[in-house]
């Protein structure tokens, strides 16, 4: 049995879900993040980096920039009121995915953001899906009344899956987000409470 999740079995973290062979971990202080090696999140990073997809970062990163990443993140979730779902497969210990609950500041403490990436071998197969009712569930019991995310407005399929778990467009924000040297429209979408899967 790989490592990390031979670790997190020994700490009794147990997974919110196991799906085919990827483990389902809902962190809410940093335990399971902190199983990573700052160069296991840069690798993860790097791969999307490859791919050129919407995430925030364009460039390859290193180790150093990942643990001033996990700092900040540990300093979020231990403020209680943000967590992250991290998805790892028990049968490599890698990365699988990484969704984040991002909260937002006074006064608009009841609302919160999204943000998710699950990496391409692991698409196609209802990751985003589960790791989104996990955490639509989650945000609801912790308080938030407003549930936003932002995707592309090119992100054909992850709009309709978004649709799907009952998230619909409020606003689409024109040249908004800069994408390796073009700038690309973004749409902001809020939670409805309507889950049609």
């Amino acid at each position: 049995m790989p490592q990390i999740i031979r670790i997190l079995e020994k700490e009794g973290l147990e997974p919110e879900l196991i799906l085919e062979n990827v483990a389902l971990y809902l962190d809410r202080d940093g335990s399971v993040l902190t199983k990573f090696s700052p160069q296991d999140l840069a690798d993860y990073i790097n791969e999307f980096v490859d791919e050129q997809a919407y995430i925030t970062v364009q460039s390859k990163v290193d180790s150093k920039q990942e643990l001033e990443w996990m700092y900040n993140k540990l300093q979020r979730l231990r403020e209680g009121r943000a967590f992250m779902l991290i998805a790892i497969d028990y049968t490599t210990d890698r990365l699988a995915g990484i969704l984040e609950l991002i909260p937002f500041s006074f006064p608009f403490q009841h609302s919160c953001e999204f943000s998710i990436s699950v990496r391409a071998s692991y698409r196609g197969r209802g990751l985003a899906k589960e790791m989104f009712r996990i955490a639509i569930r989650e945000a609801k019991r912790m308080g938030y009344i407003n549930l936003h995310l932002y995707v592309s407005a090119e992100n054909k399929a992850a709009i309709k899956l978004y649709k799907k778990l009952g998230f619909k467009t409020i606003v689409k924000l024109k040249k908004e987000r800069y994408h390796y040297g073009r700038l690309v429209d973004e749409i902001m979408m809020v939670y409805t409470g309507k889950y049609r899967m």
